[in-house]
């Protein structure tokens, strides 16, 4: 175990529970602006990260389409949240970025064969559930 980032993440968390605190109770103003943009930021970066993890295992994903779409369902629920997009939309916004990110692994993947466009458009999915 590395500890120095053993030692980062500690740090990141006793830094980040409590901002995340002050942005739900402290800072409520607009439906909680200010915690959904740090939200969607925590998700672009735990994207990247998971990304990261496939790549170092020699798992091919998608390194920039799976975070901007994971990055995009905090923003679905704040826009359903203010009545801006109806109910359940949210659930059609996951289903289209499925949809886009298995266009995106067929077409990266195309001469590669079927296994490694199933562990393409699979990693890529699981980076976005992340």
């Amino acid at each position: 175990m590395n500890w120095k980032h053993f030692s980062i993440r500690i740090l990141l968390v006793a830094v980040a529970f409590p901002l995340f605190g002050v942005l739900i109770f402290v800072l409520p103003h607009q439906y909680h602006l200010a915690f959904n943009a740090a939200a969607t930021a925590a998700t672009v970066l735990g994207a990247m990260e998971v990304a990261g993890l496939f790549a170092a295992k020699k798992i091919r994903t998608s390194r920039r389409l799976a975070p901007v779409l994971a990055g995009t369902l905090p923003v679905a629920a704040y826009l359903e949240m203010r009545g801006i997009i109806p109910p359940a939309a949210q659930g059609l916004w996951l289903v289209a970025a499925f949809v886009v990110l298995l266009v995106g692994a067929v077409i990266a993947q195309k001469s590669r064969g079927l296994p490694s466009l199933l562990a393409y458009a699979a990693s890529s999915m699981f980076t976005v559930l992340y």
